[in-house]
């Protein structure tokens, strides 16, 4: 895969006529943005049948990816001068240079590097089994805690390639199917969660001065690490009437733990805030998707698909010091356990 970089240059001038009045103002304004993603996805790939029985599959692989973005914008405003409608006057020295104006800018970057792999096996496409495996690593994460292993297995069982089921006409195919594994989750925190931008905090008025405060955006904290939600699942798909009927089943048991949770420190502290793992949530449910699909005559076919879902989320735990979350602005959100 190609790289990719995307900026986007941007300068607005608002010009006046010719004459201004005493209340008139031209400003001048600028602004650049600049995004990159690079992204690699190398793999090496196995297939084979042996005796025509034994069929195996296996895949090693590294990705990698990379986002960066930086952004800077000026502007300024001068009464007494008359800026043409030309864009090559707008850039912000033209303006009065004892007017300091207003600039800001920013930037963040994040990278994910990750080795996974993964191996299937079918006896007569009657039974399987897979497993995979990955290593990820996050610059999000505490460079303790930065990289975790991560695995799935699986099986399978085409109950409908049996000898016994061969009496079975009305039902095509029939597999029932299981997986357990664990995912990681870094989502919610910043791109430079551990390098963080300074940000205005507050002013402060000493004498005739005014001084403004800056703070870190985030603070980093050295013990956090990834997000991970581990589970079963259970399946069942059905095809049956010569492939105009199916269906599919499953349901589901999983729990995340370690949450990453935001938490927003007093103003005396500075009115940053700062993620942290707290607490675990578990979610149960069950999915049924069914489908008819037929014909009625030479020309009008037609497609039948209702879906059916169940779930139930439950906050098991915030942490060993809370039972209860505040969260909102305006409106208040109360999380519980339980």
């Amino acid at each position: 895969p190609l790289p990719s970089r995307f900026i986007n240059l941007g300068e607005n001038g608002l010009p006046t006529d010719t004459t201004i009045n005493e209340n008139g103002r031209t400003s001048v304004r600028q602004n650049q943005d600049e995004f990159r993603k690079f992204q690699q996805d190398h793999t090496v790939s196995y297939d084979s049948v042996f005796n025509n029985n034994h069929r195996i599959n296996a895949v090693v692989g590294f990705t990698s990816l990379y986002e960066g973005s930086t952004n800077l914008n000026g502007s300024r405003t001068d009464t007494t001068l008359n800026i043409p409608r030309d864009p090559q006057f707008w850039y912000l020295g033209i303006a009065d240079q004892s007017n300091p104006g207003n600039f800001n800018g920013g930037g963040a970057e994040n990278a994910v590097l990750g080795y996974l792999a993964r191996v299937s096996y079918g006896f007569k496409d009657r039974y399987l089994l897979n497993a995979s495996i990955r290593r990820d690593g996050s610059s999000r994460i505490s460079p303790k805690n930065r990289y975790r292993t991560f695995g799935a297995i699986g099986a399978g069982w085409v109950i409908s390639e049996e000898s016994f089921f061969n009496n079975v006409k009305s039902i095509d195919f029939l597999k029932l199917r299981g997986s357990w594994g664990t995912v990681g989750n870094t989502n919610g925190l910043g791109r430079n969660y551990f390098e963080p931008n300074l940000v205005q905090s507050g002013i402060g008025v000493f004498g005739d001065n005014i001084f403004t405060s800056v703070a870190p955006e985030f603070l980093p904290d050295p013990n956090l690490k990834w997000e991970t939600t581990r589970g079963i699942d259970i399946g069942l798909d059905l095809r049956a009437f010569s492939g105009r009927f199916s269906a599919e089943a499953d349901f589901y048991n999983r729990k995340t733990v370690d949450l990453i949770t935001r938490i927003t420190l007093p103003g005396s502290s500075g009115n940053v805030t700062y993620f942290t793992n707290l607490g675990s949530i578990s979610n149960k449910g069950i999915e049924i998707s069914l489908g008819w699909n037929d014909r009625i005559g030479e020309d009008f076919t037609f497609n039948i698909s209702p879906n059916f879902s169940y779930n139930k989320n439950n906050v098991e735990s915030l942490g060993s010091d809370f039972n209860f979350t505040l969260t909102g602005n305006g409106g208040i959100n109360r999380t519980i356990t339980g």
